[in-house]
């Protein structure tokens, strides 16, 4: 094994194996080497069993094997008394396992929201260790999930990384935390709003200072005119329901591998909830600021204005 390690040369390509490479495998440390054969000081790669190379630490920072995280954070949870499904996302480089909690949170519209833990972990340091609890749900008959982060922690590769101490807390956030959503469902239903309200909030997104690309911005406004959940307009028109448009095309999105649908679900989630919170609302994101009106044509200019 150390004949292969030393055999790898830093400047060659990561290995097309690492996408073979299971998720639970052992992973080593060995030297990094030039084209001439000479030892990388200050920096160590990290290889699988099979001899694959995954990736590089610098030296001081703490390998820490994806088996031995999902050990931790399993113990962690069962010490709380919790049940999960899991699901793993791996490719040999980056690891995420999604755990659906036995935690559920109603809503204003009686569809069940449950409880999940992300936890995540890279061995070439695209990824810090984290854990984040979210939000699942599905939004209709055909399995469509929305996402949202409620509670994360992450920690860099550090001498110092706590793993128990990030499972542990985690596992302790949940309780917490599910009484925290079903009060923000619950105002978020209370939070009534018009029609031309919603869409000034969609629109204050999109535009070139605003982070939301503006044909995602206008997909979520077509959705929200449309919206018809049960209970007719009572829900529509309420921040719950501008919340349920976005979430629905977002996840949609998603499922058919939009790249930044993720990362814009978590942003939507945030405004919503900032406009039913304001005591907690980020800069910018003030509800005078949102329903600002703005007309289509300032939102979603035609290709080439």
């Amino acid at each position: 094994m150390l004949e292969k390690i030393q055999a790898v040369q830093v400047s060659a390509p990561a290995s097309v194996a690492a996408s073979l490479v299971p998720w639970d495998s052992e992973v080593f440390a060995g030297p990094l080497l030039t084209p001439r054969g000479e030892v990388i000081p200050g920096i160590v790669g990290v290889y699988a069993s099979n001899g694959a190379f995954l990736g590089t630490y610098a030296n001081g920072e703490k390998i820490l094997p994806n088996l031995q995280l999902v050990r931790i954070f399993e113990e962690a949870l069962q010490s709380m008394g919790l049940t999960w499904k899991r699901t793993i996302f791996c490719d040999g480089f980056t690891f995420r396992a999604r755990y659906v909690l036995s935690v559920v949170v109603q809503t204003p519209d009686n569809r069940p929201v449950n409880l999940t833990v992300e936890i995540q972990n890279s061995y070439n340091g695209a990824l810090k260790v984290a854990a984040i609890i979210q939000a699942l749900r599905l939004i209709c008959a055909n399995g469509m999930m929305g996402l949202s982060e409620v509670f994360g922690l992450s920690k860099r590769h550090s001498a110092q990384l706590d793993a128990s101490g990030i499972a542990q807390t985690m596992a302790s956030k949940v309780e917490e935390e599910s009484a925290s959503m079903a009060q923000l469902f619950e105002t978020m239903a209370r939070r009534a709003i018009t029609r031309d309200q919603g869409r000034f909030i969609i629109r204050n997104l999109s535009g070139k200072s605003a982070k939301m690309p503006a044909r995602l911005a206008r997909e979520i406004e077509t959705a929200f005119n449309a919206n018809s959940s049960p209970g007719s307009d009572d829900i529509a028109t309420t921040l719950w329901g501008l919340y349920q448009a976005g979430t629905f095309v977002l996840s949609k999105r998603e499922t058919e591998g939009f790249a930044i649908a993720p990362t814009q679900n978590a942003y939507w989630g945030e405004v919503i909830r900032a406009l039913a919170m304001p005591s907690v609302a980020p800069r910018g994101l003030t509800w005078e600021a949102m329903v600002a009106p703005r007309s289509e044509s300032e939102a979603y200019p035609a290709r080439g204005e």
